[in-house]
């Protein structure tokens, strides 16, 4: 409005209509008024504004030190998983390229894990192992049985619960295919 002002000033320069300069003027007066009265409530407003942008921007800058920070935790937990897998493979590759059978078995006396030499020094496949249906163990310490009331899986069980080591036990499975005890 002040720029409009401002031409017809110029404009009286070579053409005097003092009436119309009169009229833009009141006019721009009233527009300044209304202004005036107008801002006083927006101010608050607007300061409401920039706050909250700053406010955005902190949030957003802890935003992203968290997305950093969990960056960081998920590159070391997928290192930790890499390093346990390989860890697992060499274990397997170990456990299963030994000439000693070896077993392993879960605390409920479920087989977990056996290897080739176990196998073939029991008679059984993998899945016989696994499943044990129709197969008698039998543990005992020097001749003497340890669990007598106690089915095998218990027995099982009951050693790996107790977390003591368990010295001179022999386990022992008639193969019925080879009409012996090993």
């Amino acid at each position: 409005m002040r720029a409009v002002a401002h031409l017809v000033e110029i404009w009286t320069l070579w053409t005097p209509v003092y009436w119309f300069a009169g009229s833009v003027k009141v006019l721009t007066a009233v527009a300044s008024v209304a202004t005036a009265i107008a801002l006083p409530p927006l101010i608050p407003k607007s300061l409401e504004l920039i706050r909250t942008a700053k406010l955005s921007e902190w949030r957003q800058q802890q935003l992203q030190w968290a997305n950093t920070d969990l960056e960081h935790q998920i590159g070391g937990r997928k290192r930790i998983e890499e390093e346990l897998s390989k860890s697992e493979e060499r274990f397997r590759s170990l456990v299963q390229n030994l000439q000693v059978g070896v077993t392993l078995s879960g605390p409920r006396g479920e087989a977990l894990m056996c290897n080739p030499a176990a196998w073939r020094l029991l008679g059984i496949t993998e899945n016989q192992f696994a499943s044990s249906v129709g197969r008698e163990w039998q543990v005992s310490y020097e001749d003497e049985e340890v669990f007598p009331s106690l089915a095998p899986a218990q027995q099982i069980s009951r050693v790996i619960a107790s977390r003591q080591p368990v010295r001179d036990a022999m386990l022992s499975v008639e193969r019925p295919d080879q009409g012996d005890v090993v």
